[in-house]
């Protein structure tokens, strides 16, 4: 059963151009993004879907970009009276670097990502920007310990919480269902960066396969659900999703 689900806020980055957010979108037209973390408590559970990116000087240095934070992670789960020890699972939309960030505050938490995300994170291409081994580190150390859950397809993770492999933005990128009764919500990671995505019927333009991204949309839309895009200002709205 789902006591709690909402959005955290861990910050904003940029600026991102909207050709990065939407296929033929303006490249001209730039904006900063928010990076969010999706908190899950059940009867038995306490989750993180993504953990946001990390300290912003490393980012700053890695990535070339602009980065804000009213508030450090470790006071934004305080106020949020989420305990990082007793986080017990992470569910890793892919392993970008701005959602694989302060892993390492969770020692004792199990990371549940796709088989076909270890390969990229594992060998980095020298073009591609996403996996950044510096932040990937943290997942290297769990491999290590014992403490993830490598899925290869779709995979229900308890009776109300699903992973299901889309692919799209990255090879082995997944979204998140959470059935809350008859209700159910998407936690859509960056295969579905925006609510115009989603609306509009048009694709991300930072993407590894095209049709996967296509094919994710009509995925999500046949569900009817409430969709909780990896970059949209709009998710703000919902502050618990049970109330």
């Amino acid at each position: 059963m789902i006591y709690e689900i909402k959005p955290l806020l861990i910050g904003e980055f940029g600026p991102v151009h909207d050709g990065i957010k939407f296929r033929g979108g303006n490249i001209l037209h730039e904006e900063m993004v928010p990076s969010f973390s999706f908190y899950i408590r059940t009867a038995t559970n306490h989750i993180l879907v993504d953990t946001g990116f990390g300290k912003i000087k490393e980012c700053e240095k890695a990535t070339n970009l602009r980065f804000g934070q009213k508030k450090r992670i470790e006071d934004i789960l305080d106020e949020n009276n989420i305990d990082p020890e007793e986080v017990d699972l992470i569910i890793c939309t892919h392993l970008h670097w701005d959602h694989i960030g302060n892993i390492d505050l969770f020692p004792n938490a199990k990371v549940v990502f796709q088989l076909e995300e270890l390969g990229w994170a594992l060998s980095v291409p020298v073009w591609e920007p996403g996996y950044i081994k510096f932040f990937t580190q943290p997942i290297f150390k769990k491999i290590n310990e014992g403490k993830v859950l490598v899925v290869n397809g779709d995979k229900f993770i308890n009776e109300d919480i699903k992973v299901i492999k889309v692919g799209g933005h990255t090879p082995g990128s997944q979204i998140v269902e959470v059935c809350l009764g008859e209700r159910k919500i998407i936690i859509s990671g960056d295969t579905i960066m925006t609510y115009k995505n989603i609306e509009e019927e048009i694709p991300i333009g930072l993407f590894y396969n095209l049709e996967e991204c296509i094919k994710a949309i009509s995925i999500v839309k046949e569900k009817k659900c409430i969709v909780l895009p990896g970059h949209d200002w709009r998710v703000l709205e919902y502050k618990n999703l049970l109330e």
